[in-house]
């Protein structure tokens, strides 16, 4: 199981401009760019494991 450690909570009030556009604020921007950055590195160390087995015949 692989898991992201860091944890952001956004408010749909405060983080969201008319609830559909998302603009972070910037207290939020560290934690979140730490967030994506570590689910992105997880992403790609499990990539191979999502490829297609070779086919023998």
């Amino acid at each position: 199981m692989a898991d992201v450690r860091q944890q952001v909570t956004l408010s749909l009030i405060t983080e969201f401009e008319n609830f559909t556009v998302f603009k972070p604020r910037d207290h939020n921007l560290r934690t979140l760019d730490t967030m994506l950055d570590q689910a992105i590195a997880w992403t790609s160390a499990l990539a191979p494991l999502r490829t297609a087995p070779a086919v023998a015949n």
